[in-house]
């Protein structure tokens, strides 16, 4: 079939040429459009769809739609640029000082960190209920080993018991 949807047939034995044109005429596909600093949201990408250009943030685009054409190109062509508002800091020149500067605030002193820590985890805990665990946990390890001792002398004098 020829992009302009004729196709041709023959018959070896009849000695018979014929041409068709196709009644559907052929639907172009764009494919995905990929843009710098941009993107589309698209679930079809055949000829005569629409879609609206979003560009990252920062950036701002040239057109606010594109439009798949019978080429199979999409129209206009879109591009996200940096925008006015935005201010890039990759070309910025730091001199050694303010580097240094810049280390120094953003490194953690790991001795000072693990104190804070322990000072934060260790600190008194004030609330009613935070002392009624406490108090329930010191008179259970207690009753536990209050019990164990009962439960070894009863066992101890039941024994001596025996042995007369």
């Amino acid at each position: 079939m020829t992009p302009s949807g004729r196709w041709d047939a023959v018959n070896e034995f009849d000695n018979f040429n014929a041409s068709y044109i196709c009644e559907y005429p052929l639907i172009e596909d764009c494919g995905a459009l990929l843009i710098d600093n941009g993107y589309t949201i698209m679930e079809n990408t055949t000829e005569g769809v629409s879609h609206l250009v979003e560009c990252m943030t920062g950036y701002t685009s040239n057109i606010s739609t594109v439009t798949c054409d019978v080429t199979g190109s999409w129209v206009p062509e879109p591009t996200c640029n940096v925008g006015s508002n935005y201010v890039c800091a990759c070309d910025v020149d730091i001199d050694s000082l303010q580097l240094d500067e810049l280390i120094r605030n953003l490194t953690i002193d790991k001795s000072r960190l693990s104190s804070a820590t322990r000072t934060q985890s260790s600190a008194d805990d004030n609330r009613l209920s935070a002392m009624l665990i406490g108090i329930g946990g010191a008179f259970l390890i207690v009753f536990s080993i209050l019990f164990f001792i009962i439960l070894d002398i009863v066992q101890c004098r039941r024994s001596k018991v025996y042995r007369k």
